[in-house]
């Protein structure tokens, strides 16, 4: 895809709402696309206007309002925990994206996911010093420092038997409020796995 890089060097993304007119004059770029649709743009070299084919088109902003294209703007504080992003819709001066929620079907999938993601043990305690500064000591300290034996016992036979770490593994709820981790936090050391 090209795109646009404005003075602050931030990528931008463009759609349009298709005109029967634009759709003639460049059936080449639209054949398969239908008349009013919004649909994201690939900003072209050249465009078709009135019977003129404009060079450098992606640096004409005069045409791009006449002809409906808009920057297409992210949803600000948009929470992909619930949320999606739907069909782009026609704001004023931009393009954007409906915000939908997810669907019960879909929140259940991001949490079976949750639950089947798994990181080799070495790997979680690497992350969770690079990222935290938590060292397998401190977290010695933390289980050790437990009034419940029996928890103190399963913990301490997991962290030393375990060859992998589960996002469900109960010493997670363990280690994030001793170390303040966020659900982010902890959704971020399993980013990868």
């Amino acid at each position: 895809m090209f795109l646009l890089i404005n003075q602050n060097h931030k990528k931008m993304k463009y759609a349009i709402k298709l005109t029967q007119v634009v759709k003639q004059d460049n059936n080449d770029l639209f054949f398969n696309k239908e008349v009013n649709s919004i649909f994201e743009l690939d900003m072209p070299n050249d465009f078709v206007h009135n019977g003129f084919r404009y060079l450098g088109f992606q640096n004409r902003k005069d045409l791009h309002s006449l002809l409906n294209i808009k920057e297409l703007v992210r949803p600000s504080g948009l929470n992909s925990s619930t949320h999606k992003l739907g069909d782009i819709i026609e704001l004023e001066t931009t393009f954007s994206y409906e915000v939908v929620e997810l669907s019960t079907e879909e929140l259940e999938a991001i949490e079976l996911s949750k639950i089947t993601k798994q990181i080799p043990i070495l790997e979680f305690w690497q992350a969770l010093k690079e990222a935290h500064g938590v060292t397998y000591t401190m977290v010695s300290n933390v289980i050790n420092s437990l009034e419940d034996e029996d928890l103190k016992d399963d913990l301490i036979m997991f962290k030393n038997a375990s060859v992998v770490f589960k996002y469900q593994d109960p010493l997670l709820y363990v280690l994030a409020p001793a170390f303040s981790l966020t659900n982010q936090n902890i959704d971020n050391l399993f980013k990868n796995y």
